[in-house]
């Protein structure tokens, strides 16, 4: 029995068919999400003044747009903080500020930057005793 022979007997011992097997290969990356770069004074919210006085709390939740670059394209307002004008400045200087933010891009299985969408939820508490305040 030659080798090509050997091969044969023992390859149809083993049940193996057809082609030789390739090894196996490593799983595809799992994309990644964009996220905030970076927490920094620069894109933090500022609790208005009227909002303080007028005692209004609650949380924002804003979508945020990003292009494959990274870099803020809108963002929408997914979730009131309330339903007054006090409220209203919370919900836009939310959006306003993590509009200056910087992110990183997300990226898909083959590492390529893509658009994506980043939900972000900012909860605005006023101190009822240092501001003197009724809480709405």
């Amino acid at each position: 029995m030659n080798a090509k022979q050997c091969l044969a007997v023992a390859t149809a011992a083993i049940g193996v068919t057809g082609a030789w097997a390739l090894p196996p290969q490593d799983p595809p990356p799992e994309p990644k999400a964009a996220t905030v770069i970076a927490w920094d004074p620069s894109c933090a919210p500022q609790y208005p003044v009227a909002a303080i006085k007028s005692g209004a709390q609650g949380v924002t939740r804003v979508a945020v747009h990003l292009d494959e670059a990274g870099k803020v394209s809108s963002v929408d307002i997914v979730q009131h903080s309330g339903d007054t004008h006090e409220h209203r400045m919370l919900d836009s200087e939310a959006a306003r500020a993590i509009a200056r933010c910087p992110f990183t891009a997300a990226r898909d299985s083959a590492g390529k930057p893509i658009p994506s969408v980043v939900t972000l939820t900012q909860e605005w508490r006023v101190d009822v005793a240092a501001a003197n305040v009724t809480p709405r």
